[in-house]
């Protein structure tokens, strides 16, 4: 996904979704964060709630991409949220596009 979105802002890619969070921790923004549903230290929906509590604004800014096989937990947090969604395969129009859409929304060019 870096390098789909390499060309049109500046990426940044965590190991893990715990460094993730300490940049967060930390006061690192981000325009948008792409976040995989399934990872191996935090599920996507953990990811969520923690940045949530951190900071709000920025759980808004999270593109969720999944293999779009979900136990009804998972199904129910994503119908209860306006993020937006990727279903794997995509094409790599459409993550360009989604965060386009959230750098849009926030009325400047990304960094």
């Amino acid at each position: 996904m870096g390098r789909v979105l390499a060309g049109e802002a500046a990426v940044v890619i965590p190991e893990t979704a715990e460094e993730a969070l300490a940049m967060i921790r930390d006061g690192r923004r981000f325009d948008a964060i792409v976040c995989d549903m399934m990872m191996p230290d935090l599920t996507g929906i953990e990811l969520h709630e923690q940045i949530a509590a951190l900071d709000p604004d920025q759980a808004r800014r999270i593109v969720f991409v999944s293999g779009g096989t979900f136990d009804p937990h998972a199904t129910g947090f994503l119908a209860s949220i306006d993020n937006p969604q990727l279903e794997k395969p995509f094409r790599p129009d459409e993550l360009r596009m989604l965060v386009g859409n959230i750098i849009a929304s926030l009325g400047h060019v990304a960094r």
